[in-house]
């Protein structure tokens, strides 16, 4: 092969690297979103898994930002802002 196409199958190979990445991360704020609801009666618990969910987010949104910011760097590329999944839980749980 070209060093061209090394090169442009390094950088897909990189894309979906932080696409599997972004996706355990997903699958891991659901998880920790519905141990919440599981243990509601148990706040230690809650408080637990909202740290853990807390945590899978904030690797979630780095994911994101590498991602896009290898999107960004493609002549004429156009990125359209992410959605940041929320804990839709915190609304409902009383203040500690």
């Amino acid at each position: 092969m070209s060093d061209a196409n090394n090169a442009m199958m390094a950088k897909k190979a990189e894309l979906l690297e932080y696409a599997g990445d972004a996706q355990a991360s997903v699958f891991n704020m659901r998880r920790f979103e519905k141990d919440i609801f599981l243990n509601v009666e148990d706040p230690k618990k809650v408080d637990e898994y909202a740290g853990k969910f807390a945590e899978a987010q904030a690797k979630f949104s780095k994911e994101l930002e590498n991602g896009d910011e290898e999107q960004r760097r493609k002549p004429g590329a156009r990125m359209k802002p992410s959605p940041g999944y929320q804990l839709v839980s915190s609304d409902l749980l009383e203040p500690r």
